[in-house]
């Protein structure tokens, strides 16, 4: 463990604001000394909003060595992967580069250390557990509320020990606010050991969650990406836990996420094993980099004003316009899932200037083993099932102005991108169940429509939210069984034709 020299000597009052004073670090096993400058007391703030960081500590424990010299690291390293997300997007360098690289106070003695605040709570642990968010919001608010002069910006990163019970979740205390709760620190905590998939996997466990959870807090929904994405959308996920097994399934969460955001350090699968990283795959997908930067923390003429939308009319079109298994061969059957190509069109308008319009197509997989598929949640406009929802992003440069601020909008969706996220065979010959097309309109500064804080999804209603059946039927070809996927697009939408 590193040595801490002169390190928060006088510490007496449960709430406050604390630089620490390290300059000499040393792991155990370490071959020389760390030596770090100790920091100064001023910080300069790198824009005009700035993220709240904070060191949240229950009350019957003890923060951990090096508290701030490691989180300070783990947070920079944070500011750089949406840096160079977002980036990746914008084909920018130099100056207007970092006009998207979020608001951070960095010491002006040694920018390694970002000024945290550190709070120590009135509660116990037990009485810190993911249940218990909306009291733990109130008392971090309540330390910047007594403080108004500290609070930087309306987004808060919130660190906290691990202890039993600790956990990773974004949280919205009003419609305008969003915290991550991280209780992930330790001391071994922090980013040297991000080179190491093994260190990773050990020690940077939650890094990935965190990322995810950030995301959430400025206010960006669960998506995925396709198959013909070279990446793996860090706000998504291609796989499922206990989709194969009928007997470790428990609620309406037998489906279970295995989210990509795992893979950004490593997933420890038993004892010692270790699965390695694929950090450098985890990415926004677009329409994520056009919503963040135009948020508070990376733009400083953001506006969280919401704004409506008016749909007119959608036209959602089958190219392939059955509803029957195709045979190819002997052996191999398409489904009209792998053939199809739709296309959907949105008339609508609005008053506000928008980056631009996602499509997603959502898949409706919340299973509550054995009895049913919980469509009741997936209806609701505030239940996140979007992990597998695959998005087509369409650029403002692309509408058609029909007038005034009316416009519409075209998208083209090759269904074989959604074959990996079926992936429920019928528990019969055939099983019936739902799947939806749902928008999401983005506007340049910072607000979306729907606003996930207020509407996740928006209400369960077209034209906003359109509905549509897949069927799954089991083929016996050969000696084995083979399943394809059916949908009524055609007859309950209709179908189109190349010219």
């Amino acid at each position: 463990m590193k040595k801490n020299v002169g390190y928060l000597l006088g510490v007496l009052l449960s709430v406050f604001v604390i630089s620490s004073c390290t300059d000499v670090y040393k792991e155990a096993d370490a071959e020389s000394e760390e030596v770090v400058v100790p920091p100064g007391e001023t910080y300069t703030a790198q824009r005009k909003y700035t993220l709240n960081v904070v060191y949240y500590v229950p009350a019957d424990m003890m923060e951990f060595d090096d508290w701030h010299y490691r989180l300070s690291g783990i947070t920079l390293h944070m500011q750089n992967y949406f840096y160079e997300n977002i980036n990746r997007y914008m084909h920018l360098s130099g100056e207007a580069a970092d006009k998207f690289k979020f608001g951070l106070e960095v010491n002006d003695v040694n920018p390694d250390f970002v000024k945290i605040h550190f709070i120590k709570s009135t509660r116990n642990c037990i009485d810190m557990q993911e249940k218990n968010l909306p009291e733990m919001a109130q008392e971090v608010l309540d330390y910047f509320n007594q403080r108004p002069e500290l609070k930087k910006s309306n987004h808060y990163l919130v660190y906290m020990p691990a202890y039993e019970g600790s956990f990773v979740k974004h949280y919205y205390p009003s419609a305008d606010q969003g915290m991550v709760f991280a209780g992930s620190d330790t001391d071994r905590f922090k980013i040297k050991y991000f080179d190491s998939p093994r260190a990773r996997a050990s020690f940077l466990y939650d890094l990935g969650y965190i990322l995810k959870a950030f995301c959430q807090a400025c206010f960006v929904p669960e998506s995925n990406s396709g198959l013909d994405s070279p990446f793996l959308s860090l706000m998504g996920s291609t796989e499922v836990q206990g989709a194969g097994s009928n007997t470790a399934a428990s609620g309406p969460t037998f489906m279970l996420p295995s989210y990509n955001c795992l893979k950004y350090t490593s997933r420890i699968t038993s004892g010692s094993s270790f699965v390695a990283g694929t950090p450098d795959k985890i990415r926004l997908m677009v329409w994520d980099a056009m919503y963040l930067k135009g948020t508070q923390l990376f733009n400083d003429d953001y506006s969280y004003d919401p704004f409506d939308v008016t749909i007119d009319e959608v036209q959602i079109l089958s190219k392939a316009g059955i509803d029957t298994a195709i045979v190819t061969s002997t052996s191999t059957l398409l489904s009209v899932m792998e053939a199809d190509t739709l296309h959907v069109r949105c008339s609508f308008s609005t008053m506000a200037e928008l980056s631009g319009v996602v499509l997603f197509d959502d898949p409706w997989r919340t299973y509550e083993y054995p009895q049913k598929w919980r469509v009741d949640l997936d209806e609701d406009e505030n239940y996140e099932s979007g992990w597998d929802a695959y998005g087509i992003y369409v650029s403002s440069t692309m509408f058609t102005n029909t007038g005034g601020n009316s416009y519409v909008v075209d998208f083209t969706i090759p269904m074989a991108n959604f074959s990996a996220c079926l992936g429920r065979n019928p528990r019969g010959a055939t099983e019936v169940f739902n799947r939806e097309l749902r928008f999401r309109f983005i506007g340049k500064n910072g607000m979306a429509y729907p606003h996930v804080a207020t509407s996740l999804k928006g209400a369960f209603e077209p034209p906003l939210r359109n509905v549509y059946e897949v069927t799954s039927k089991k083929f016996s070809v050969g000696v084995t069984n083979e399943f394809v996927y059916l949908h009524d697009i055609a007859t309950r939408y209709g179908t189109w034709e190349e010219k």
